[in-house]
């Protein structure tokens, strides 16, 4: 799969990398913040959109702003149109565009990850007092980035 390059309401562009050349060491930071703020993620539009953020920072590869990439320069977001850049997390929240996060279903060692476009946990893991948490594309998601 190539990255892809997008047309933006504002009339420019915007260019994803292709999602399966993200490495472990990239993808680790985005789960820890997922998992640190499950919670708030779940509640408050801000975490989503703090999330989204990071995963855009991540993603974008190239696009037509008169800015350096948020991978160089993450406040670089604060800067694109309001409907650019949710219609950018809305498109970088679609199972498609992060099978890096599905990590398949840790309590049976044999599944693997499910095919694109179906609902799921990304990830589920154990807190220190044993009860599972599991964070979903739909909480991630959220309709304040639709």
């Amino acid at each position: 799969m190539e990255g892809r390059r997008m047309d933006l309401p504002s009339g420019g562009w915007c260019e994803l990398r292709d999602p399966h050349s993200v490495t472990n060491r990239e993808r680790r930071p985005l789960l820890e913040k997922a998992e640190r703020d499950e919670k708030q993620m779940a509640e408050s539009a801000l975490a989503r959109l703090d999330f989204a953020d990071k995963l855009a920072c991540l993603m974008i590869s190239g696009w037509s702003y008169d800015l350096p990439l948020p991978g160089e320069q993450p406040s670089a977001l604060e800067d694109v149109s309001a409907m650019d850049l949710d219609f950018i997390h809305t498109e970088l929240m679609k199972p498609e565009n992060m099978p890096f996060l599905d990590m398949g279903d840790p309590k049976d060692p044999k599944a693997s990850p499910e095919p694109s476009g179906v609902s799921r946990p990304v990830f589920s893991t154990t807190t220190s007092s044993a009860e599972p948490i599991s964070l979903t594309y739909e909480t991630i998601g959220s309709s304040s980035l639709d």
